[in-house]
């Protein structure tokens, strides 16, 4: 998803979170706390997630590759409105009221992606940035079924000589034969 442009922010990739305050009857850009109270917990737990560090019992209860699929959608839902400021070199920066926009954070190992989402926008995001990456996912899950079916891996490449494969078929086979 986060290889994708956000439709609403025309491909704008943000690389800086910050909020404004009024400070002695002016406006103030700041960032104190943003990356402490917001940017940083969000990345460990996403981070933590996509690694698989939560666990799962059904992973050590079976010795083959059971498939899971978790989606993770790091999000920020603010109840203040969202502008994005694209500042060009040598130019006037560029600044639009958006519904959401994607914002990056570069850390030593990897690279951290979210979306910033005005509360007030959030059916739209759910329904133009959510909704659509997991049908799409879902499609192309279905469509390749059968990769996950023993029996027909068997079919199309032959008996296998590892003997978790085979304890993988027995219990596919014995699993259809209960539901039948």
């Amino acid at each position: 998803m986060w290889k994708l442009p956000s439709h609403v922010t025309r491909g704008f990739i943000g690389g800086q979170l910050i909020k404004m305050r009024r400070q002695n009857g002016r406006w103030q850009a700041t960032n104190e706390s943003v990356y402490d109270s917001i940017i940083y917990p969000l990345a460990k737990a996403a981070e933590h997630e996509r690694k698989g560090e939560t666990g799962s019992a059904l992973d050590s209860e079976v010795p083959w590759s059971v498939p899971q699929f978790i989606y993770t959608f790091p999000v920020l839902i603010t109840a203040g409105t969202i502008f994005t400021v694209d500042v060009v070199p040598d130019g006037i920066p560029v600044v639009r009221p958006v519904k959401w926009s994607p914002v990056t954070r570069q850390f030593s190992d990897y690279s951290f992606m979210m979306d910033v989402v005005s509360f007030d926008c959030i059916d739209d995001y759910l329904d133009q940035r959510i909704f659509p990456t997991l049908t799409e996912a879902h499609e192309v899950l279905a469509s390749n079924m059968q990769l996950f079916n023993p029996e027909w891996l068997q079919h199309q490449y032959g008996e296998s000589s590892d003997p978790n494969f085979r304890m993988w078929l027995e219990v596919f086979r014995s699993s259809a034969e209960k539901a039948d």
